[in-house]
C-alpha cells in the first residue's frame, strides 16, 4: 500500500506542477502579446513622427511671423466701398517699370483727400484691365483700367477719372 500511496501523490505532485507548468505558460504568452502590442504602437508612432513632422520630433515651437495690414491699398471689389466720403484711388501695375516712380508719388502725396493704391497684377484686378479704360464707369461692372489710372471717387461714385501721367502728377502734388 504504501507503494500506491506513493504513487497518486507522485501524480498529484505532477499535476499540480503540470497545472502550474500550464498557468504559467498562459501567463508568459499574454504577457509576450502584451509587449508584441506595444512594441508596435511605438513602432508606428516613431515612424509616422518621422514622416509627419519630416524631421522627427519638434524640439521648439515654430516661430510665429506678425501679419501686417495695408490701410492704403484697395482692390477692385472694395474701391467703392472705403469710409470716407471722399478719396483718390491710384491703380498701376505693379510689375511695370515705372514702378518705383509710382511709389514715390504715393509716398510723397500729402493731400486732404485720402489716397488709396490699387494693384493691377494681382490676380484677381487683372480682369478689369483693357486696352482703354472707361472714364465713364458708374459701378464695378463697368470699370476698364488702362495702363495708369487715378481714379477721384466722392460718395461712392466716380467724379474724375484721370489716365495721362503729367496730370495725375499735377492731381498728386
Amino acid at each position: 500500500m504504501k507503494k500506491e500511496s506513493i504513487n497518486t501523490t507522485k501524480k498529484s505532485k505532477q499535476k499540480i506542477i503540470k497545472y502550474k507548468n500550464e498557468d504559467t505558460n498562459e501567463i508568459k504568452k499574454l504577457l509576450l502579446i502584451l509587449l508584441g502590442i506595444i512594441a508596435i504602437v511605438f513602432l508606428l508612432f516613431f515612424i509616422t513622427s518621422k514622416y509627419l513632422l519630416k524631421d522627427g520630433f519638434q524640439k521648439e515651437q515654430p516661430s510665429t511671423k506678425s501679419v501686417e495690414i495695408d490701410y492704403t491699398s484697395v482692390d477692385v471689389g472694395t474701391m467703392f466701398n472705403r469710409p470716407y466720403e471722399e478719396y483718390l484711388v491710384f491703380a498701376f501695375n505693379a510689375n511695370d517699370d515705372d514702378n518705383a516712380y509710382y511709389h514715390a508719388l504715393i509716398s510723397t502725396y500729402t493731400g486732404k483727400v485720402k489716397l488709396y493704391s490699387l494693384d493691377l497684377s494681382i490676380l484677381k484686378n487683372k480682369e478689369y484691365v483693357k486696352e482703354e479704360a472707361n472714364k465713364e464707369a458708374k459701378n464695378i461692372s463697368e470699370l476698364a483700367f488702362g495702363k495708369l489710372n487715378l481714379i477721384h471717387i466722392k460718395n461712392g461714385k466716380i467724379v474724375e477719372y484721370l489716365t495721362d501721367i503729367k496730370d495725375i502728377e499735377k492731381k498728386l502734388k
